[in-house]
């Protein structure tokens, strides 16, 4: 068989298996595939990286945030196991000491429930910043647990297809879309958590009146990271 033509039908199986995850997925995964189709990996890391790079500078420059996003490199070592949860928390600057403060929040946005809005004080831009700060370390948090999930969710289907018999194209198949739906499963998870850290914090600088642009955007940029995330990882493993 012709180089060319084993290429086609390469192709052409990736495309099945895409189209068969695809019907398994939310429907705004399309543009994920649509970014893996055309697109080169380097391109997707790029612009992984410029997302990570653009958040980071506003968060500074308009909250002074202290904490770093986890870089690509720092992902792919989760998902490889290379380095613990813990360790590149740290190398983020998502100490225990903010771990503690982030804990704190949940009996703040309960108290501000409570209180009146007449009994209130009016935040500083200090304080307002403290918040932003915490919500972006939870979020980083998040989405370091969440790689590390991914990376044990790996090993697991490395494992699952080691004792696979026979190794076909069509139990690759079958074995791809069973831990395909368990991601999607814990996508949804995720997003579950995320809109929750956002609304915690939302809730509590509402409640003094005070702007929320800075934890609403923060959706913004995880729906924009996430499709090419997507991207970059349907890459690599399908």
């Amino acid at each position: 068989m012709k180089k060319w033509v084993k290429i086609l039908l390469g192709i052409i199986l990736a495309l099945l298996l895409i189209a068969a995850a695809v019907a398994w997925w939310q429907w705004e995964n399309l543009r994920a595939v649509y970014i893996m189709l055309t697109t080169d990996e380097a391109s997707i890391v790029q612009s992984l990286e410029d997302k990570r790079l653009e958040q980071d500078a506003w968060l500074s420059e308009e909250y002074s945030v202290a904490v770093t996003a986890p870089s690509a490199a720092q992902s792919n070592a989760l998902l490889s196991g290379e380095v613990s949860p813990d360790e590149v928390k740290a190398s983020l600057g998502i100490t225990g000491e903010v771990e503690n403060e982030i804990r704190d929040t949940e009996q703040t946005a309960s108290k501000t429930k409570e209180t009146k809005k007449s009994d209130k004080k009016t935040l500083t831009k200090a304080e307002i910043e403290k918040y932003v700060n915490l919500c972006v370390a939870e979020l980083y948090a998040c989405e370091v647990d969440l790689m590390a999930r991914l990376g044990e969710m790996k090993k697991g289907i490395e494992a699952e297809w080691a004792m696979t018999s026979p190794k076909t194209q069509a139990t690759k198949r079958e074995t791809i879309m069973r831990w395909l739906n368990k991601v999607y499963d814990l996508e949804v998870e995720i997003d579950g958590k995320v809109k929750a850290i956002i609304a915690k914090y939302n809730g509590i600088l509402k409640s003094y009146g005070a702007d929320t642009s800075g934890v609403d955007k923060l959706w913004d940029y995880y729906l924009s990271k996430k499709a090419d995330q997507k991207a970059y990882y349907m890459n690599l493993y399908l």
